[in-house]
This record gives structure tokens, sequence and C-alpha cells, in this order.
């Protein structure tokens, strides 16, 4: 008894302080939809209503808008208000620590520790790909409480289930997957029909009373029925894919996504331990692995889903088969080191990988708040064209006194508006000077971090166009004003060009990678030769900056080309090849 409560202690130590280490590093989301957010939260709190209009751009402040996460963002906003952003980073960690915590629990009290610690290590790697602050974490809460409670009933009837319709109340309210508390009432329905052969017993009158709750409590929302129907509706006027929607084989097919590959390792494993156990498999089992591993497979953040609904099937098909392995072997000495090895290394390897990819600890990333700050301290006024991404921490940060020309809600704008204004405009200059009339920018304010094709494409025109000038550029961002009598002061003491412009100091390496892609938007080849030499010096190693350094100084028929075409062979064989 002694030795198990050991066993359970420390594997919930160690997943407990990997799930920290995951979730708890400076928030990016800040630069993304955070901010909007908060600001939503700000406004909801003032005005004791939820606004169902745009209301922060002035191409569309009128176009209807359905938010199925207001009661998310006035959690966030009064956190923010009283612990401030570091408070609501922790808030954040821990909330996904319990909604974990929950499922591991659970799991550990009905199978091998190990088993359960082993199948961790594998799931937190597709856990990896939705760790900022984003209203999402309620639902991660949600799924593994709606979780508990059903397999818990499926076991024995317990009156704990009578809580699903609070909870989906809740969830109808904070986060757009509160349609996955519905699936998972029915998926248990069915289990139990297929289970015991029988269309009617009293667990499933009872769960046909809670899910028939659950459906009607989602009518409690401030659009009624359009807001309850609104997650089946919603991409019907989408008319910009993100890439959280794409599906995994479109995007590992663009960047080989470590977390991709861990998911697709998972399903498979899943599935052949599903079939090696299959005369004692469950039909839930296979119900949630089908749904959800087809769910993530559609779009990518759906990943939590999947970790959060077959963990528990996964625990328990891997300690049947490690339950067939001969007690003999199971005991032996070697057999227990080699575990014991295995799980250090998968947590260096775990730690190792989201320090590497997210970093640890308070605080946020900078991305634009020095950019914006700059354009307040020189009150740029007038209409302000912006690209899609950097929309949401515009408002953030303007709101009232400036509004936007998009922001990161494709749902809040007709879908007409990307594919005939917004991206055209991006990538026919004609189109852009049509634009232009139209709303008369007077400023121009872009993440270069945009990497869309029309975006980068659109950089390129505005920074030859003579009617607009550069008068701020960092790491993240760019301005430029109209080269008018109005932008007179500002363009004369403020404008950028190649042989003006100076590196901030303590750039890291994404920073330098950063400029180093904007500076090749612009056709800045001298500077982008100092950030390569910068980024050189602090990895020396990186075959990628080495093979763009040659290439330039070759351009620029520099002898010192020669030095690192060895360097090139030495380090990266590989990428010379290549």
């Amino acid at each position: 008894m002694k030795y198990i409560f050991l066993l359970r202690f420390t594997t919930i130590i160690i997943a407990s302080g990997l799930l920290f280490v995951i979730f708890f590093h400076p928030i990016n989301a800040l630069n993304q939809d955070l901010g909007r957010h908060l600001l939503l939260g700000k406004i909801i709190s003032s005005n004791g209503s939820v606004p169902k209009i745009n209301l922060f751009s002035y191409t569309y402040p009128n176009y209807p808008f359905i938010n199925t996460h207001w009661l998310s963002e006035v959690f966030y906003y009064f956190i923010t208000l009283f612990l401030g952003l570091n408070g609501l980073l922790l808030f954040s960690t821990i909330t996904a620590c319990i909604a974990f915590g929950i499922i591991f629990y659970f799991s550990i009290k009905k199978y091998n520790p190990f088993i359960c610690l082993l199948t961790a290590f594998l799931y937190l790697q597709i856990l990896l790909e939705r760790t900022d602050i984003r209203p999402e974490i309620f639902s991660f809460l949600f799924v593994s409480i709606f979780m508990i409670i059903l397999f818990k009933n499926r076991e024995k009837m317990t009156n704990w289930i009578y809580l699903l319709p609070v909870i989906e109340f809740l969830w109808t309210n904070m986060h757009i997957y509160y349609p996955v508390g519905i699936a998972l009432v029915c998926l248990f329905l069915a289990d139990e029909i297929v289970t015991k052969k029988i269309i009617m017993s009293k667990k499933i009158k009872r769960l046909l009373i809670v899910g028939s709750c659950c459906i009607i409590v989602t009518l409690c929302n401030p659009n009624g029925i359009s807001g309850a129907l609104f997650p089946l509706n919603v991409f019907n006027n989408y008319g910009y894919s993100l890439e959280e929607n794409q599906n995994i084989f479109f995007l590992d097919s663009l960047f080989h996504l470590q977390t991709v590959l861990f998911f697709k390792l998972s399903v498979a494993f899943l599935i052949s331990l599903l079939l090696i156990t299959w005369k004692k498999t469950r039909a839930i089992d296979w119900f949630l692995l089908i749904l959800f591993s087809i769910g993530a497979a559609m779009a990518i953040r759906n990943f939590p889903l999947f970790v959060f609904t077959t963990f528990i099937s996964f625990c328990r098909a891997l300690d049947i088969l490690y339950g067939n392995v001969s007690n003999k072997y199971r005991n032996n000495i070697y057999f227990l080191t080699f575990i014991v090895l295995l799980i250090s290394i998968l947590t260096y390897s775990t730690m190792h990988t989201s320090l590497a990819k997210n970093g640890l600890g308070f605080g946020s990333i900078k991305g634009a708040a020095e950019g914006v700050s700059f354009y307040q301290e020189n009150k740029i006024q007038g209409p302000l064209l912006n690209n899609f991404d950097i929309g949401s921490y515009l408002e953030y940060r303007l709101y009232p006194k400036q509004r936007v020309f998009i922001d990161g809600r494709p749902e809040a704008f007709p879908a007409s508006f990307f594919e005939n204004i917004y991206i055209p405009m991006l990538q026919n200059p004609l189109l852009f000077a049509s634009q232009n009339n139209k709303y008369n920018f007077n400023s121009i304010f872009f993440s270069h971090t945009d990497q869309t094709p029309w975006a980068q494409q659109f950089l390129k025109n505005i920074s030859v166009n003579n009617d607009w000038k550069i008068v701020y550029l960092d790491s993240f961002s760019i301005i430029l004003v109209k080269n008018n009598q109005e932008n007179h002061n500002l363009i004369t003491g403020h404008t950028i060009s190649q042989s003006s412009f100076r590196f901030q100091s303590d750039l890291s390496i994404q920073d330098l990678a950063q400029y180093i892609n904007v500076f090749q938007l612009l056709d800045w080849k001298h500077t982008e030769i100092e950030a390569l030499k910068r980024l050189l010096n602090i990895d020396s190693n990186n075959c990628q900056a080495l093979s763009i350094y040659i290439n330039l100084l070759q351009q620029e028929n520099d002898s010192l080309s020669s030095y690192y075409v060895g360097e090139l062979q030495a380090k990266c064989p590989v990428a010379l090849q290549q």
C-alpha cells in the first residue's frame, strides 16, 4: 500500500511539474487575440452587456458578431485588473494543470502509474501546440470534468452526472467548443446501448435526460438559438484561413511540425493497442478515438481535445498489454532500471523541447508593444491600415481613440471583404491605390512577421512607394506614414532607411531572424548582412544563416565568403548538399 502511494505521488509530481513548465512561459497571445479578449472583458463589465457587432473596425463597425467566449473575457479582465498579466499567466497555467491533473489522477488510480506517466510524455508533446492563454483553456477543464463524470457513471450510476448541464451552461458562454460536451454524452449513450445491447434502461434514461438538458442550456447565451447554433455555422462566413484551422497534412507539408508527428504516433499506437487488446476493448474507447482523432486531423486547434478525451483509453489499453507481461519480467531489476532511465530521458526531453519553444517564467513577448508606444507618443492620426495578425493587439492598445482596418476575427467581417478587398489590395498596387482613395489611409502598421504571400508582397511594394515613408521598424513591426504635409515633422525626424537604421541592443536569435526576413523584403542587403553577422556571433552553427550569409557575401564579392564556405562544409555538410 505504501509502495503504491509513493508510486502515485512520484508520477503526479513529475506530470504536474511538466505541465507547469509547458504552460508557464512568457505570454505570446497578447500579440494575437488576448489583447482583444481583455478589451472586450472590460467593455462587457463596464456596460453590463455583450456587444453584438464588430465594434472595433472602421471598415465594418456594425457587422453582426456572435461572441461565444464573453464570460471567459470577463474572467480574464478581472484577473488582469487585480493580479496583472502575470497573475493571468499563473491562473491559466494552474487551470491547465488541474484539467490534465483530473484525467491523470483518475487514470493512475485505475492503471499502473508508470504506464500513465509514459502515456503523458507522449500526449504532452501534442499539447505543446496550444499553450498560450486562450479561452479554450476552460474547454480543457470542462472536457476533463465531463470525461471523469461520464466514465464514473459508466462504471456505476452517480448523481454527479446531473452536474454536467451546469458545466455545459458555463461552457456555452466561455468557449465555442461547448458542442463537445453534448457529443461526449452522446458517445457514452451509444456505448451503453452497444455494450448492454438494450434500447432503454435506467442509466440510458439518465443519459438521455442529461443530454437533453445540455442541449437546452446552450440556448442560455446572449444570442439565443443563433448563439447555440453558431459553432455549426461559423465557417459559413469565413473568408480567411487561419493556421489553427488547417488539417495536419497541409501543415505538415509546409512546416513538418513535431506536434503533428507525435499526434500521428499517438493515433497509430492507440489503434494498435486497441486491436492487440481487442477482447478487452470497450466500445467507448473506439468511439472516442474515431471522433477526436478525425477532429484533430481536420484542424490542429483540436489537438487538445484528442489529448483529453483519449488519454484514459490509451492508459487502459497499454496497462492491459503491460499486464500480459510475466511478473518475473516485470519485476526484473534490469527492466525496472530501464523504465526509470526511460522516464528520466523523456522528462528531460519534454522539458527541453518546451523551454526551447516557449521559454519559462513571467512576462510577455514584446511583439508590437514598442511600435504602438511609438505610434501613441508621436500622436499619429487618421485612418490606419493594418494587417490581419496585428489587428487585435492594436485594438487593445489604441481603442477607442483609433479603430483598425481589420482584426483577427474572420467571422466579424463578411467573407467578401477578405476575398475581394483585403487580400487583393495587398497583392495589387492598383487595387491598393483604389482603397487608399476610398479610406484615405494616413498610416500603415504591419507585423512583418506575417508570412502570408499577400502581406509579404505588400511590404515589398509599399517600401519602394515614394508616397509612403518608413518611420519605425523593429524586429516585429513596421510603421509607415503618408508622405504629406501633415506628417512632415514626423518624417523629418524619424524616417528610416538602410543607411540610417540602427540595431537595438541585446537582440535574441529570434529577433535577428525576424530582422533578416524583413530586410530581405525591403532589399536592404547591408543591414541583412549585419543581422546575419550578429546572429552567427550568437549561434555559429546556424546552417540556414550561414548559407544566406555566404550567398550575400558572394554577391558583394567579399573574400570572406570562402572562409564561411569552409565553415559551412565543416558544420553543415547536409545543408551544403541540399
